[in-house]
């Protein structure tokens, strides 16, 4: 199985307090488990606020999709922190 990624995000209407809305990047890995590698709250009143969870060990075939999955969350990102 090769690996994947997704991203999921959601721009609130109304904000949640400073929060506007969400990104998130999930990995399915080549061992077929999934999980977060990055999230951001989109906040009205300031830069986004990040969080990464890098794996600590991984499949050298699974290097180049989370480079890729990190570089579509940041052109994201970037796109949705544009005013």
């Amino acid at each position: 199985m090769a690996a994947t990624f997704e991203l999921d995000q959601a721009v609130f209407e109304q904000p949640q307090g400073n929060v506007r809305g969400f990104l998130l990047a999930m990995v399915t890995y080549s061992n077929g488990k999934s999980k977060r590698l990055a999230h951001s709250y989109l906040l009205t009143d300031s830069v986004p606020d990040i969080s990464m969870d890098l794996p600590k060990s991984i499949a050298p075939a699974d290097v180049a999709v989370v480079a890729e999955a990190l570089l579509a969350f940041q052109a994201r990102l970037a796109e949705l922190n544009t005013p």
